[in-house]
């Protein structure tokens, strides 16, 4: 089995441009999986973040509190564009089931995008969809 094939990719903060705002993030559902990689990637224009952060609520529509840690990555600063921030974490034990994704800029308006890769499933997921996937391809 490809390794890939018991994550699921969730785009938690599509495509967006912000400037001097907060961007919305998806509700992310880690029930189900051991560890989650958030990875902010940055896109054209003057990008300048100001904070990163995961925060985790036991409900879906609960009141949110941030990760202890989280905000502590060096974020980008002005043209740093097409580079890969991550958070990594386990979601085993004190984590609470639900996550949603803090991310801040600036005054200067730049393209972010926020995926989460959901892994060490305790089922693994047999479908695109499962997968979080609109399609797939398995090339042995």
């Amino acid at each position: 089995m490809i390794h890939a094939q018991s994550e699921k990719n969730v785009a938690v903060v599509v495509p967006v441009s912000i400037g001097a705002a907060t961007a919305t993030s998806l509700v992310v559902d880690t029930l189900g999986y051991k560890y989650v990689k958030y990875v902010l990637t940055t896109g054209a224009g003057v990008v300048t973040a100001t904070e990163f952060s995961v925060t985790e609520c036991a409900t879906s529509g609960g009141s949110y509190t941030a990760v202890t840690g989280s905000a502590s990555i060096v974020l980008p600063g002005a043209e740093d564009n097409g580079l890969n921030y991550g958070i990594m974490m386990q979601i085993v034990g004190a984590r609470l089931q639900y996550q949603k994704v803090v991310l801040i800029a600036a005054s200067t308006a730049g393209l972010y995008t926020v995926n989460a890769v959901l892994s060490n499933a305790d089922e693994v997921p047999i479908t695109a969809a499962a997968r979080g996937l609109a399609g797939q391809i398995l090339i042995a």
